[in-house]
């Protein structure tokens, strides 16, 4: 009988032990090594994401976890000039809090319970120039109050150019939303524009909405983040109604002709929570220059139109602001004055030229004067309704080509939306427009001038 049979193998144990310390050696710190995997959980595409300064980058990170098991994210050392958050459980959502040139870095850890398996340092590089936007995620912003329904948002061109967000001039872009679950409300995506349906009975808030755009055909990803704003609402509303005028009725021997709108007239088919005396109304006309042979001109509290039949042929829209004592706020409205059209009606069928006039317009001083809502003012300008082009909107390309500086524009189908904030600067702004039927093209120029 051997008396040792029931003894451990000992060299067996210390060979095992010894080949188990060298391989704890060999791995050092590298915990994340899972299941025999050699290499690291976190498998990001890269290390290092490069934006414009003050911009965001959006990180997925479910294709860089090389496992199937369940995990947690969480960001050990966050960033020291801007934040990161996780959204969904894959997303890493950073975003700079300073405008100028930086680097920066944060630490994500990828954990199982109480089991940590990698941290990885994520670096961030804003120095980018602007052309070179690189990774960074298009971001735009969206307001309403608390009194609305929902809310319909048309994603604003960008002021220039770029390859980084070619998807913007695709006709049919797709759109995928990324963060349902985090949504204060219910966004949807159709027809070239966000639905937004806000929740009722709550007061102020701000909700933020991640997605993915495509353009069928291209394997191509391209991320985005939209920023909505909801304020307290007044649940009374102003509602301006747009007048149309038809010269075309007078003979055509009573050319030239002019008439005349006064406030009363101008307000006469709108409806106002605070209804104010007429007398104490005061009128400032949005000046531009006009295609066709019209001249206005604001005199007496009044807007004064003077037409030319033998050249005016068409619709001119003229903008101004009504202000009074009883309004927290001036007012934007707009009327339109129809002349005489010649045989060729403009924007029939798809053999047609196009034609951009430039557009010149004048803000007065308090559309930048800090205070109140979110600290801008928006103005819609309806830059083409002096251009011409086919009717089939198809056939017909529109473009920002550049510009503005101290402004923004949003798209509203052929308008524009211009957004300026209110900080006190009232520099003149400009930006252009090219369009195009074909390779038949026309550039204009804007420029909004704050007197």
């Amino acid at each position: 009988m051997n008396k040792y049979r029931h003894l451990p193998p000992w060299p067996i144990v210390l060979g095992v032990l010894g080949c188990l310390l060298a391989a704890c050696d060999r791995l050092g710190d590298d915990l994340h090594t899972y299941s025999g995997v050699q290499e690291s959980i976190i498998q990001l595409p890269q290390d290092t994401y490069r934006m414009t300064p003050g911009g965001q980058v959006l990180i997925d990170l479910l294709e860089g976890i090389r496992t199937s098991e369940e995990v947690s994210l969480s960001i050990t050392i966050p960033p020291g000039a801007g934040e990161a958050t996780i959204s969904q459980g894959r997303y890493i959502h950073y975003r700079s809090t300073s405008q100028q040139p930086l680097s920066d870095f944060f630490v994500l850890q990828v954990a199982n319970g109480n089991t940590t398996w990698d941290a990885d340092t994520i670096s961030i590089d804003a120095t980018a120039e602007a052309e070179d936007c690189s990774d960074a995620l298009f971001y735009s912003n969206a307001e309403g109050t608390t009194e609305d329904d929902q809310l319909s948002i048309s994603l604003p061109i960008p002021s220039e150019p770029s390859n980084c967000y070619p998807w913007l001039n695709a006709p049919n872009f797709e759109v995928e939303i990324l963060n349902e679950d985090d949504i204060a409300g219910t966004v949807l995506f159709s027809n070239q524009a966000f639905r937004y349906f806000p929740p009722q009975n709550v007061g102020a808030f701000s909700t933020q909405v991640l997605y993915i755009a495509r353009i069928p055909g291209d394997s191509e990803l391209y991320y985005g983040a939209l920023e909505i704003f909801i304020g307290q609402g007044d649940p009374c509303e102003n509602d301006i109604n747009a007048d149309i005028f038809r010269l075309s009725e007078i003979d055509e021997g009573d050319f030239p002709a002019t008439r005349t709108f006064n406030v009363s007239s101008l307000m006469a088919n709108d409806q106002y929570c605070i209804i104010p005396d007429p007398s104490g109304v005061s009128l400032t006309l949005l000046q531009r220059n006009f295609t066709y042979s019209i001249q206005v001109v604001s005199q007496n509290n009044s807007i004064i139109v003077t037409a030319d039949s033998a050249n005016f042929i068409g619709i001119e829209p003229i903008d101004y602001i009504l202000d009074a004592p009883e309004w927290e706020e001036s007012i934007t409205g707009s009327i339109s004055v129809e002349g005489k059209l010649s045989s060729g009606e403009r924007g029939q069928g798809t053999d047609c030229s196009v034609f951009a006039g430039d557009d010149q317009y004048k803000l007065p001083a308090n559309v930048v004067t800090p205070g109140g809502g979110f600290g801008e003012t928006r103005i819609r300008l309806d830059i083409l309704d002096n251009d011409r082009y086919c009717a089939e909107l198809g056939t017909t390309a529109f473009v920002i080509s550049e510009g503005p500086t101290f402004g923004t524009v949003n798209s509203l189908g052929f308008g524009i939306e211009y957004i300026r904030p209110k900080n006190g600067d009232t520099s003149t702004d400009t930006f252009t427009y090219r369009l195009c039927s074909g390779d038949d093209c026309y550039e204009a120029t804007v420029t909004i001038a704050i007197e």
